[in-house]
């Protein structure tokens, strides 16, 4: 268990420490000197909890010791962060305007500098000492130094800004609307801004999972009804959900491991769940007369990665890594230094603490025969119109053609006055043999298993889609989490198995008759299938447990079946009935999607995030469509060259398109708009469904 029983204490009975307000003073005045004669000497608990109930700030540690009241009238309404080196909790008491702090054991409590009263959101970045603010109402994120001075506007012109997170180590702030339900990134640098997704709801907390780069949140939901906690990568893909067991909308989470806490709106508890599934729930009560919990925060070391050394914290610290090109810094060899050390490629800065890009191009060394390109870190030669790169990377040469190709070259190839020469397109370069070439231009994508990203017109490097991990060749990737398995059905069961071909059993046998439609939520991990024969529509557990039948009224001939996992809802094909059906998951709110112009749909396939729906159509003129997720806005993709197309898949990464054709007997692929239609497969598919 995460908590031991005596956490209930701190909610139960809590000392009252006293504390001395400082003076109050505005952000862009000098260096904040702190009155009084209090210091904090020693490192507390390796990981504590803080978190504001009532007016007041408190902490404990995970065991149940050491409970402790910090702060005894933060304010009414608050949002706060820690920083982790320096030891203290800095919070905004929106009542007053202010940006206070206080050490982790109580001590030295003191006013940082005056702010605007429409602070929506508090962020510190602990590698380059930096306090961030998000400004709901003039739409802007500000950044001071940890004493509120050297202001300045790092974002403007945002939509109602709130919930302000950072991952320094990443250089990236992530931050939502206040209004609408979306999330967005930036750099720290304030560029490359982006909307991660589009929800809704409004998001009402927001959490990073900074060891497994993850975004966590909640969001406003119906009074009374069951609700969710979504999370998602750094680019907004691999979107998982896990139900949460509050009652009513979550005021603050927090991640602790693979542990996460929540605590909701008008509940007097604190729920501990997996991150990962939402299950092995643990129920903290608290005391009735209490107030939930708000602002939870895990204080520890790795929730702050780079702070692991205080008691050895040097000027070494100062090299801030805004461009993430200082390797080291020579305090390391020279204690009276705070410079960095810099890659090839990079200098150091007047001030000798950031590392500049070397302008190669400008100097005379470069090798280049006729052009050059500078990029940050290196430089790469370019050649006019006519000429093309020779493999060296340094000369040009005059475009004269091969005659036929004779030398055998993967990609083309030139003569040159040493006869055939074998040339590589811009991004690419030749492999040891002399004829095939290797790179993100390249038939071998660079060796990348999934993306290859150009570095220059010679280099790349290999990275995944979201949801996959980068092995250790740097190439190859792997679907990050559990297993991945496979579930199909036949005339008898429906059956389990990992792709290697190992957990191969039986999930469900009993009542069974033709099953073709079946797909699989994970979020709650359930199936749901539908029987043709006995006409009806049917979930169960993914141990084959709680087998419940959904609907049993109004259903024909099911022959397909998608669970729209993030809408929370399933749509299903009735080629006796010639319509395409949804409800939601529980088999309610059922009602008619497609009912014109369709005659018999078979296969169907929702995507979530395009809010669409993909459905193969085997009737008189054969065909693949698409429509939105309520019917509308209807679109071919593919009528031509069809027989009888079944079963339909999306590739949810490369957003592809998949069908199968019984008679034709082949498989084929496309974009999802039917654009790139190309065959996969052929004859050896014998009678695909």
């Amino acid at each position: 268990m995460l908590f031991s029983l005596t956490f209930l204490s701190v909610f139960l009975k809590i000392t009252v420490l006293s504390v001395t307000a400082q003076q109050t003073r505005n952000c862009q005045s000098g260096p904040l000197e702190r009155s009084g004669t209090s210091t904090y000497a020693a490192a507390g608990p390796p990981r504590f909890l803080i978190f504001l109930q009532g007016n007041s700030i408190f902490r404990i540690n995970t065991d149940g010791t050491n409970h402790q009241q910090l702060v005894v009238d933060a304010g009414v309404s608050v949002v706060m962060d820690f920083h982790y080196k320096e030891e203290r909790l800095y919070w905004v008491d929106l009542e007053r305007q202010l940006l206070q702090r206080v050490f982790f054991n109580g001590s030295g409590q003191e006013t940082v500098c005056k702010v605007d009263k429409n602070v929506s959101g508090l962020a510190i970045n602990w590698i380059d000492g930096e306090i961030l603010r998000t400004d709901r109402w003039k739409g802007v994120i500000t950044v001071t130094d940890m004493n509120g001075n050297n202001s300045r506007v790092l974002l403007s012109s945002l939509k109602r800004p709130a919930n302000i997170l950072v991952d320094p180590t990443e250089r990236l702030i992530f931050w939502s609307s206040v209004v609408t339900g979306n999330l967005h990134r930036a750099d720290l640098g304030g560029m490359d801004v982006k909307t991660l997704l589009e929800a809704p709801e409004r998001i009402s907390v927001l959490i990073l999972d900074i060891l497994d780069k993850r975004l966590f949140w909640a969001q406003d939901g119906r009074e009374g009804s069951h609700g969710y906690i979504h999370s998602c990568d750094y680019d907004g893909g691999s979107i998982h959900h896990i139900r949460h067991q509050a009652r009513h909308d979550l005021l603050t989470m927090a991640i602790f491991g693979d542990k996460i806490l929540y605590s909701a709106l008008k509940e007097k508890a604190i729920w501990i769940a997996d991150k990962h599934t939402g299950k092995n729930v643990v129920r903290v009560n608290l005391d009735p007369a209490s107030v939930p919990p708000r602002e939870l925060r895990v204080v520890h070391l790795h929730a702050q990665p780079g702070t692991e050394n205080r008691a050895q914290a040097s000027d070494s610290e100062r090299c801030k890594q805004r461009r993430g090109q200082c390797l080291y810094s020579l305090s390391e060899r020279d204690p009276n230094s705070d410079s960095c050390a810099c890659a090839e490629g990079y200098t150091l800065s007047r001030d000798r603490k950031y590392c500049e890009d070397v302008n190669e191009c400008a100097l005379q060394n470069h090798g280049c025969t006729l052009g050059c390109e500078n990029i940050p870190g290196s430089y790469y030669c370019t050649c006019p119109t006519g000429f093309v790169l020779l493999p060296d990377g340094k000369r040009c040469h005059e475009l004269v053609a091969c005659p036929g190709n004779r030398s055998e070259c993967s990609h083309d190839c030139i003569l040159t006055s040493d006869g055939p020469l074998c040339i590589c397109p811009a991004g690419s370069v030749l492999g040891k043999d002399g004829k095939t070439c290797t790179g993100c231009s390249s038939p071998d994508n660079g060796g990348c298993s999934q993306i290859c990203l150009p570095l220059s017109l010679a280099s790349w490097e290999c990275d995944c889609f979201p949801g996959y991990d980068l092995q250790l060749d740097r190439k190859s990737c792997a679907a990050s989490g559990p297993q991945p398995f496979l579930l199909f059905a036949n005339s008898q069961d429906i059956r389990h198995m990992h792709f290697d071909g190992t957990d191969y059993k039986t999930l469900l046998s009993r009542q069974m008759g033709m099953v073709f439609a079946l797909d699989y939520d994970p979020v709650e991990s359930k199936i749901y299938f539908a029987q043709t024969a006995l006409k009806w529509i049917e979930r169960a557990n993914l141990d084959g447990s709680q087998r419940e039948r959904l609907i049993t009224e109004g259903v024909d001939t099911p022959e397909g079946l998608a669970v729209d996992w993030i809408g929370r809802r399933i749509y299903w094909t009735d080629s006796g009935k010639s319509v395409i059906e949804g409800s939601d998951l529980s088999g309610k709110h059922h009602q008619i999607i497609i009912k014109e112009s369709i005659s018999r749909p078979r296969g169907i396939a929702v995507h979530p995030k395009a809010r669409r729906l993909f459905w193969t159509d085997t009737g008189m003129s054969p065909r693949i469509e698409s429509s939105s997720l309520q019917g509308s806005d209807r679109t071919l993709i593919a009528s031509s060259n069809l027989l009888e197309p079944s079963g339909i898949a999306i590739d949810y990464l490369t957003d592809t398109l998949y069908w199968c054709d019984t008679k034709l007997s082949v498989i084929e692929m496309a974009d999802l708009d039917g654009s790139k239609r190309r065959r996969l497969t052929q004859n050896d598919v014998t009678h695909s469904l």
